[in-house]
């Protein structure tokens, strides 16, 4: 993770990030693991994992046949690199007392480097608007979410406190991605924890105590949030989005509309997205051709965010067509639903760390949507998929069914 999310490369002929160098040692680490005990860990595999692998196997075959033999051995390497993630993961959280020790390491972690971000940031003169800090920014909200787990569960009294600081560095970060993605996440994490029902969550919300409470924390964020123009204008410019939305069309023009640059390359995107969904409906313009087809727009140098896809739900629908869109959509659904299933099927101290699954399912599925294309990517889906495997192959409950099936009755 710390590798991911300070983007340093290494070019040594071709870019090495650091993500690629820990997936190497960790696949080092199974190999060595494996010939010490004389055996490679087989695991049972939920159907999440195999849409996810599936989903981009399709890239792979996609590749091969509209973009060629490159992209099709790049896209092959992805899939082996996120299997091998996953199942780094899904070795490490087998064990409840090893799935919290996990998600005290991750919180830690990411709240050192949000921490060390924003004060890099602060140091060099800014307060608010984290875009320089890149993939880094994204630390915020998944160190405010896994904060919010451990304010749940009560896990320690310093929490209360870990969460607002880890709430107010996510709304100065000004990354409305975060925003959306820690709400959601946050949300379905809370519904969950309060019984799934409806009815029982509004009788909660509804309590005086709480809803002042909710206020008072809202409106302390909101003026925290004002205190600075780029939050500002990131609060205001959402409302821009939903006017130009409420009015789309293909043949719509854009340049009338007075918005910030990136609202605008997101509904060029979009116009751009739909377009080639009508196009090449099935299966796309080819794996990894975005701008390829992006650069054949007239649109194409409208504005410096016009980088490359904000979405990686885009990405699947231009590239691999409504095939693989719908692979990536049903992978993500099933991600969700098990997690929420794993959760509600648990009793007492086996729901030690699933709580944040449900969580990082969610919060995963909504950041891709604003994310698109990357290693960032493959980490949020590795999460939830590597810990859907672990809880599949959880040795607590093995160890439970197999005490309970040996009782004589």
């Amino acid at each position: 993770m710390l590798g991911l999310f300070t983007g340093f490369q290494y070019d040594i002929g071709v870019v090495l990030r650091p993500f690629d160098v820990l997936l190497g040692l960790g696949g080092l680490f199974l190999v060595g693991r494996a010939s010490i005990r004389g055996r490679i860990d087989t695991f049972k595999k939920p159907t999440v994992y195999y849409l996810f692998v599936a989903t981009y196997s399709y890239r792979c075959v996609n590749a091969i046949f509209l973009s060629g033999t490159g992209t099709a051995l790049k896209e092959t390497l992805q899939v082996l690199e996120f299997v091998l993630l996953a199942h780094l993961i899904a070795v490490s959280t087998r064990k409840t007392e090893h799935r919290r020790l996990f998600f005290q390491t991750l919180l830690s972690g990411s709240g050192l480097l949000a921490l060390f971000a924003a004060g890099w940031h602060v140091s060099n003169g800014y307060y608010a608007a984290y875009k320089e800090l890149g993939d880094a920014k994204y630390v915020f909200s998944l160190f405010a979410l896994l904060a919010f787990s451990a304010y749940l569960r009560d896990e320690s009294r310093y929490t209360g406190v870990l969460l607002p600081v880890a709430v107010v560095l996510v709304v100065l970060s000004g990354e409305r991605k975060g925003w959306v993605a820690l709400l959601g996440g946050g949300g379905l994490m809370y519904f969950v924890y309060q019984g799934g029902s409806i009815r029982h969550l509004l009788a909660r919300i509804f309590q005086p105590r709480v809803l002042v409470t909710g206020a008072t924390v809202v409106a302390m964020m909101v003026a925290i949030g004002l205190q600075f123009e780029y939050v500002t204008r990131q609060i205001e410019t959402t409302g821009d989005v939903y006017v130009l939305l409420s009015n789309f069309n293909l043949r719509m023009d854009l340049s009338a509309f007075e918005t910030s640059g990136s609202n605008l390359a997101r509904l060029y995107i979009l116009l751009f997205t739909v377009r080639m969904a009508l196009a090449h409906p099935w299966f796309g313009v080819g794996t990894g051709r975005w701008h390829e087809a992006l650069a054949e727009v007239a649109y194409s140098e409208k504005s410096q965010y016009m980088v490359g896809a904000h979405s990686e739900y885009q990405r699947f629908t231009v590239e691999n067509g409504l095939i693989g869109l719908a692979l990536y959509v049903l992978a993500w659904g099933a991600a969700i639903r098990d997690s929420v299933r794993r959760y509600q099927h648990s009793e007492g101290g086996s729901k030690g760390g699933r709580l944040e699954v449900v969580g990082l399912a969610f919060f995963g599925a909504l950041i891709n949507l604003f994310l698109g294309g990357g290693a960032l990517n493959i980490l949020f889906m590795a999460l939830a998929v590597g810990l859907l495997v672990g809880l599949e192959n959880d040795l607590d409950r093995k160890k439970l069914l197999s005490a309970s099936s040996s009782v004589p009755q």
